[in-house]
């Protein structure tokens, strides 16, 4: 995947020609075809360019159109003769054009609304010396990063943090707030604001676009969900050959890439489904690859290129290293999609009874989690609750190994990402609309588009396509996950129950790590003393299975790698 840069003094004064050439070189892993700069006066461009699809071989970033607009692209656009018959009688929208050169005929010809048109997964920033702005923008789920650090006088943006750390104005210093607010909520739903945990720089949200001038800078929200969408089939058959389609066209257009494409080995049910369609395309240079094990010296060197502390930097460490980079399918971020059980809610809301306790019945035996009962019936408690108005705790536990001063410290984001109660069908819609735009899930991909970015890998997420995402919030939740079977509608037989392994991920070669978490507590992250008491009493319980146990300390692991790598 391309990196793409770019600084402009707000105050005017011209800009150093040695800055953006920076920022570029920390993200030259992203640039095997070759880094460029686009400068004039007080505003300067940049691209480190990876040429991904057939249409990039004569690519040129950054483009500059003949109106003078300058455009630096990352990602794939997607449904590509679409936009190109609703662009007929521009120049530049042929078939053989590159993505941003499509982009930027959008834009010429549509306007500030352009970005509408667009679909697939991409981030890029224009800038217009007729108009006098710039232009950023973020695609629907978030599959690309784009950050960005603004004063009175200074605007920077870049695909990396890192690069962004270039500028003397940025300086390299945790978010603690937000740091303690992401570990302490299990489950964070709206899409977090926009701050990241890096003090002073924020992320531009996914589907946004932002515009950018002298005196002001305003985003807004250009697409989302339908959530009052719904679709029905006669028959479950009906309902998994539907989302057969969706997975099969979601992993086409991630197949658009050029040099071999890489599906996962492994034998949960997101993997399988997504390495059988894979094969089925039938495309020849599709291989099977399977992460190996990885040193803590090596957890902790992914951890920094993911730029992200605690699981959602961890996680992305499993990416498989290969020494023909090419294009990673990945699935996990999608995970907490198929595992939602808010569509017992909406059973319940039928009164169907009898199928509501037969999926009851199936998740006791199917799941190693205790209390499923339990479990629905605070659910249905806490949503009837919400439902008349009663207000619970905003708040998640956290493992008593953190400082007390520190979980205070949380910062509650605005839920931006959540709609009005009226704005869903189903129980089911709200909770995956939920999920989707979760901070969480957000910087799940964040993290592995970095760290595949690192190991020269084009990294996708077949499972967070938009159009596949639509048809699971529009259809009855209960067909996702029958009696016993959570991941039914993969249409697995068998496999389709399966519970992901649990994965210790180097929790015990790096468990003294963990005990010592010398620089979680140098800044007050942690207790010393209950470290040293708690961490090995929670490794025992990940190695007997317990998983959230072994979510806690991965989560402060990852926490520990971070801050080291970045800060000590």
């Amino acid at each position: 995947m391309s990196g793409i840069v770019g600084a402009w003094d707000l105050g005017g004064r011209p800009l150093g020609a040695g800055l953006v050439p920076a920022m570029l070189d920390r993200m030259a892993n992203r640039g095997p075809d070759g880094s460029s700069v686009w400068q004039d006066g007080t505003i300067g461009l940049g691209c480190a360019l990876r040429k991904n699809t057939a249409e990039s071989g004569g690519e040129v970033q950054p483009f500059v159109h003949a109106s003078g607009a300058v455009i630096v692209f990352d990602g794939r656009l997607d449904d590509r003769d679409d936009l190109i018959a609703g662009l007929q009688g521009w120049p530049e929208a042929d078939v053989l054009a590159s993505d941003p050169e499509l982009v930027m005929a959008a834009y010429e010809a549509l306007g500030e609304s352009f970005v509408e048109a667009l679909s697939g997964d991409f981030a890029f920033a224009i800038f217009d010396p007729v108009k006098q702005w710039l232009m950023l923008g973020r695609d629907a789920i978030g599959a690309r990063p784009l950050h960005f650090f603004r004063t009175r006088d200074t605007f920077l943006f870049a695909s990396e943090i890192s690069a962004l750390l270039e500028h003397p104005a940025v300086e390299a210093k945790p978010n603690l707030g937000q740091l303690a607010s992401y570990l302490r909520e299990s489950r964070p739903f709206g899409d977090g604001g926009s701050a990241t945990f890096f003090e002073g720089v924020h992320s531009l949200l996914p589907a946004n676009v932002a515009v950018v001038t002298p005196s002001r800078f305003v985003a807004r929200r250009y697409w989302d969900f339908d959530g009052t969408r719904r679709i029905r089939f006669d028959s479950s058959e009906g309902y998994r050959e539907g989302f057969r389609l969706q997975l099969e066209r979601a992993v086409r257009r991630r197949m658009r890439t050029v040099g071999g494409v890489h599906v996962p080995g492994g034998d949960a049910p997101l993997d399988v489904a997504m390495r059988a369609t894979a094969l089925e395309i039938g495309r020849a240079d599709v291989s099977i690859v399977t992460a190996g094990q990885r040193s803590p010296d090596e957890l902790a060197s992914a951890v920094v290129a993911s730029e992200n502390p605690g699981l959602a930097g961890l996680e992305a460490c499993r990416m498989p290293r290969d020494p023909d980079a090419g294009a990673v399918l990945w699935g996990p971020p999608a995970g907490a999609l198929f595992a939602d059980r808010a569509f017992l809610m909406d059973l319940a809301g039928r009164f169907a009874w009898r199928e509501l306790f037969a999926q009851l019945d199936g998740l006791s035996r199917s799941s190693d989690e205790p209390g499923v009962y339990r479990r629905f019936a605070a659910d249905f408690v806490s949503a009837h609750a919400s439902a008349s108005g009663t207000r619970s705790s905003a708040k998640g536990s956290a493992p008593v190994w953190y400082a007390e001063g520190f979980v205070d410290s949380a910062t509650r984001p605005a839920e931006a990402g959540a709609k009005a109660r009226g704005d869903f069908a189903t129980h089911s819609a709200r909770s995956l609309y939920g999920l989707v735009r979760s901070w969480r899930t957000v910087l799940e991909m964040e993290s592995a588009s970095k760290v595949g970015a690192a190991l020269g890998l084009e990294v996708s997420f077949p499972f967070m396509d938009r159009d596949l995402l639509s048809f699971l919030m529009a259809i009855p939740g209960e067909e996702r996950s029958h009696p016993g079977a959570p991941y039914s509608i993969l249409g697995l037989g068998s496999e389709s129950g399966a519970e992901p392994p649990l994965d210790l991920g180097g929790l015990q070669d790096a468990a003294v790590s963990l005990i010592e978490g010398a620089t979680c507590s140098r800044f007050g992250v942690t207790e010393q003393a209950e470290l040293a008491l708690e961490v090995p009493l929670s490794l025992r319980k990940a190695e007997r299975g317990d998983r959230a146990a072994a979510r806690d300390l991965k989560e402060l692991l990852g926490t520990e790698m971070w801050l080291k790598g970045f800060f000590a």
